[in-house]
């Protein structure tokens, strides 16, 4: 007979590769959530409120306060052979859950132009969050004089470096890339603000039909990322790199690449329930890449 406990409603992909392994622990906790790992996997354990993702296992609202009084930071679990994973006396059962895909998101519009993403940082910018680096690769005049503008804006350059060179199908120079790659760890957040913005791109990317430009940075930024950031934003890149991210940033970028302006506002205004600055950051990597295709002979 199975254990007692508590049903998943619905979870992302990465939810099948941790249970692959026998066991895990528990690896932060949160208000709205809380994180179990095993060997580099992780999956985010809360309620519908935390919103669809490769990484999320989604619970009921009160199936989560029982789940957060059976955790403990730094707790062991273990995984049976029903698909659960079993905290104590409370188990966590996945084999009935849905399985969570991103919409599928049209290539962006032939019609794209540089006025069409002026129109939409005009849109963005009474949105933008004082923190992360949305503001200072969306606003020249953003954060002049801040420490983290200082790092970040020569790293930002060289991604649109980076990317420019990918969209034009030429080679970029290591030492460009390599500077591109301090964005990695950079800025605040469980998953750090050059981390969502790396990790926005690699997503338009993917759902521009650029799969060998996004393999090709990915294996790239891949070694620096493993010895630049931490294993739990690290596995939020590895689903960035086969094009998955929080449901919100698939909405809006959506909106953004078929311009239809009039969704837009209402999905961009969601961004800011994706972590602390991750949805606006993440969207700004959207926008950086949509830069790229724009550039003098680019495709």
């Amino acid at each position: 007979m199975r254990a007692a406990g508590v049903e998943v409603l619905r979870c992302g992909a990465g939810c099948g590769a941790l249970l692959g392994h026998a066991c895990g622990r528990v690896a932060a906790i949160f208000e709205r959530s809380f994180y179990i790992e095993s060997h580099g996997e992780f999956v985010c354990v809360g309620p519908r409120r935390i919103g669809n993702g490769p990484l999320n296992a989604i619970v009921g609202a009160e199936d989560f306060e029982l789940l957060r009084q059976a955790v403990t930071l730094g707790g062991t679990y273990a995984v049976a052979g029903d698909c659960s994973a079993r905290f104590g006396k409370l188990s966590l059962h996945f084999s009935a859950a849905s399985r969570w895909e991103p919409p599928v998101v049209s290539p962006p519009s032939l019609d794209w132009s540089l006025s069409d993403i002026a129109r939409v940082k005009t849109e963005l910018d009474s949105l933008l969050p004082e923190d992360g680096l949305a503001k200072i690769i969306l606003r020249l005049d953003a954060a002049e004089g801040s420490p983290l503008a200082s790092v970040a804006r020569p790293a930002i350059s060289s991604l649109r470096s980076v990317l420019r060179a990918g969209a034009t199908g030429h080679e970029w120079p290591r030492e460009t890339l390599t500077s591109a790659a301090r964005l990695l760890g950079l800025g605040p957040g469980l998953t750090p603000s050059g981390d969502d913005v790396i990790g926005g791109v690699l997503i338009a990317l993917r759902a521009a039909k650029r799969r060998l430009l996004a393999e090709r940075l990915w294996s790239a930024l891949l070694p620096l990322a493993i010895a630049g950031t931490s294993p739990l934003s690290l596995a939020h890149l590895r689903a960035a790199a086969a094009g998955q991210g929080a449901e919100a940033l698939h909405r809006a970028m959506n909106d953004l690449f078929s311009r239809s302006f009039d969704s837009l506002s209402v999905s961009i205004r969601d961004l800011g329930k994706v972590g602390h600055t991750s949805g606006f950051d993440g969207l700004a990597g959207v926008i950086l890449a949509l830069e790229s295709w724009n550039a003098p002979g680019a495709p």
